[in-house]
């Protein structure tokens, strides 16, 4: 009677009717039929604990499909499947990539603007302070590419406090940071031995720089078109060769100069 209703407990909840009945029948039956009708249980439940097997019946089946070659839970990715894949990739980067670029050069035109306006004002305030421009001659100057001379540290020393011939009081009016690699600079001024001083624009060009050394108020504008008059009423410009390293003359808005980035527009 224990193992009867020991049964009866855990397993009759679950069990279909036809064992519930046989229960039934095992636990109403004298000692020596329910032995016989313990074993017909036992042979139509398969368990001696009927309820907890059958409670496990379910798991043990969806592990069974999930084992199955042919069952779609053990199926893997095709080869067809995984090229389409990649190629919907490479479409979504090829189509990316044009954009992302054109944000970096707008990013890079943008440092331009802001460091040629940075010397153009450098050079102004040491005007101010010294009431002349950090120059050693007396005659309209370009500093940098396409001028005398063609680079630019001996500008920017004098504007950086290091140059106590022309900057006696050694008073920093500009500090753009060091470049990040010295072997192909970009950014800031150069720390290798043959490029140590120069301000490098945000693709590897020196800034170039137009100085009123003649003190007439007025410098040459470089590009004959697009650009302003053909006479600056300032005392100091300076521009950035842009992306192709070339320009700084004739139309500002065709050919190599269109790239350029200009401090008075």
């Amino acid at each position: 009677m224990i193992g009867a209703a020991r049964f009866s407990v855990w397993g009759a909840h679950c069990l279909p009717a036809r064992v519930r009945a046989s229960s039934r029948v095992l636990c109403g039956a004298s000692p020596q039929s329910r032995s016989g009708n313990a074993q017909r249980h036992l042979e139509v439940c398969g368990c001696a604990d009927a309820g907890h097997e059958l409670r496990g019946e379910a798991p043990r089946r969806a592990r069974e499909a999930r084992a199955l070659p042919g069952s779609s839970a053990a199926r893997g990715f095709t080869l067809i499947e995984l090229l389409v894949v990649i190629t919907v990739i490479a479409i979504l980067m090829a189509l990316l990539f044009p954009a992302f670029k054109g944000v970096q050069d707008q990013a890079k035109r943008t440092q331009a603007k802001n460091d040629v306006t940075q010397i153009v004002t450098a050079v102004n305030a040491f005007y101010t302070e010294y009431g002349k421009y950090p120059l050693s001659g007396t005659t309209e100057t370009t500093i940098g590419p396409g001028g005398t001379p063609a680079t630019n540290e001996t500008l920017l020393n004098p504007l950086r406090g290091l140059e106590p011939t022309l900057n006696p009081k050694q008073i920093v009016f500009i500090s753009p940071p060091d470049v990040k690699d010295k072997n192909n600079p970009r950014s800031g001024i150069g720390t290798d031995a043959g490029n140590l001083g120069r301000y490098f624009d945000p693709w590897g060009n020196n800034y170039v720089v137009r100085i009123d050394g003649d003190y007439d108020s007025q410098v040459a504008n470089p590009y004959t078109s697009n650009a302003g008059s053909a006479q600056l009423r300032t005392g100091v410009i300076a521009w950035s060769l842009g992306k192709d390293g070339l320009g700084g003359s004739i139309d500002k808005n065709a050919g190599n100069s269109d790239d350029d980035v200009i401090s008075w527009q």
